[in-house]
């Protein structure tokens, strides 16, 4: 087997035709060979040394560095003191502008490809996800004011875009769980079928548990459409497909947990054994509660 070059400690392999670049996020095809992989990472050195070499000419604080107001004042007064015991020809005077080649440096970092509109259009990709907004948010009169005020220089990637970098993102991160998921060799499953009031469609919830050597790690495997109707083959069988989309052998769950409806106990007792399945325990308790709730209600009336 040829050794592996070092540039794949910068890029990330999506397949055989196509690789990602770990800093910016740009896909690149690679066509069997390293060669547009270096000259990609030329950019990224060329715009690294010359924020280093302007770092090592400046002597003072930059502008966008916070300022600590005591330093400066302790500072002033040491600079005072020097120059009534000196020449006023010694003393050097303090740099606060910042250079032509850094101010380029920091417009160039939010153009495409550069540090900063890398790290904003990631602040806007994890904003989506976490709170569930839609794409075109990015499309919005009041969101593209807010950040042209707190980021004028920033360009906002289109709705289209924004959809493409969370594929990608996807992509990218549903490779890694795969690889935490490939060790473990027993793994707890739960999963539960649910239909939406609003739009009437049916789906099934997978997630899984497990230990990542002494870490406790858990993840949502996917949100099924459940399009037949729910009898104990068709939950087991898309239960199977999902785990199978994953590399989960089945061999390797230990335990699922379900609630106690009839034919979601049957699909892990056809799919897995009846040894290995669970019942979830909340999901007992509350109907124990809402029974003797229903209970209570009824005497009532009955005693009235």
């Amino acid at each position: 087997m040829p050794p592996i070059s070092n540039v794949w400690k910068y890029f990330t392999k999506v397949n055989n035709n196509l690789a990602m670049c770990k800093t910016c996020r740009k896909r690149l095809k690679t066509s069997g060979n390293t060669s547009n992989l270096r000259s990609h990472m030329k950019t990224h050195n060329k715009s690294t040394s010359q924020g280093q070499n302007t770092q090592n000419t400046q002597n003072t604080q930059d502008e966008d560095d916070p300022i600590n107001v005591d330093a400066d004042i302790s500072e002033s007064r040491s600079i005072a003191s020097a120059t009534t015991s000196t020449s006023e020809a010694t003393s050097e005077p303090i740099k606060r502008q910042q250079s032509i080649s850094q101010a380029f440096t920091k417009v160039a970092s939010f153009l495409d490809g550069g540090s900063q509109h890398s790290i904003f259009t990631e602040a806007i990709i994890y904003y989506i996800c976490k709170d569930n907004q839609p794409f075109n948010t990015v499309d919005g009169k009041g969101f593209r004011y807010m950040l042209s005020r707190l980021c004028p220089l920033y360009k906002i990637p289109t709705r289209n875009t924004i959809k493409k970098y969370i594929d990608d993102k996807y992509d990218y991160l549903s490779m890694r769980f795969k690889e935490k998921i490939e060790n473990p060799e027993n793994i707890s499953v739960t999963t539960n079928a649910w239909t939406d009031t609003y739009t009437m469609k049916s789906f099934l919830g997978i997630t899984i548990h497990f230990l990542n050597s002494s870490t406790f790690l858990s993840g949502t495997l996917g949100v099924v459409d459940l399009n037949e109707s729910h009898t104990a083959d068709y939950i087991g069988s898309q239960l199977l497909n999902t785990l199978n989309d994953w590399n989960v052998l089945k061999n390797n769950v230990a335990a699922v947990v379900t609630d106690i409806v009839a034919n979601m106990v049957k699909s892990i007792y056809d799919q897995f054994g009846r040894k290995n399945h669970i019942p979830c325990f909340a999901h007992t308790i509350n109907l124990v509660v809402e029974k003797s709730i229903s209970n209570s209600f009824n005497s009532m009336i009955n005693f009235s």
